[in-house]
């Protein structure tokens, strides 16, 4: 099944449908913030999908994570999904 995104759909409803909770995300959104640094040195410059605190697939490229999400039926579980860059951000102010 290939992911779509709909405008004014509710995250909790998009969740359910995908078998998990906006607790469930939030965790796993969390574990990935706490452990960036570990994370970056095992993928850098790649992208990673997050389910349940454990990285499920990963790539150097958007288009190619996604495309290994729909071949393992993972976008339907709705992933975590984040860039980790091993570039210093800078901050304009």
């Amino acid at each position: 099944m290939k992911a779509t995104i709909e405008r004014n759909v509710d995250p909790g409803e998009a969740l359910a449908v995908a078998g998990r909770s906006i607790a469930d995300y939030q965790r796993d959104f969390e574990h990935v913030a706490k452990h960036v640094e570990k994370l970056t040195k095992s993928y850098p410059d790649e992208w990673v999908a997050v389910i349940d605190t454990k990285v499920v697939a990963h790539h150097r490229q958007r288009r190619g994570l996604g495309m290994q999400l729909e071949r393992s039926s993972l976008t339907d579980r709705s992933p975590v999904v984040q860039f980790l860059t091993t570039k210093p951000e800078s901050l304009i102010f």
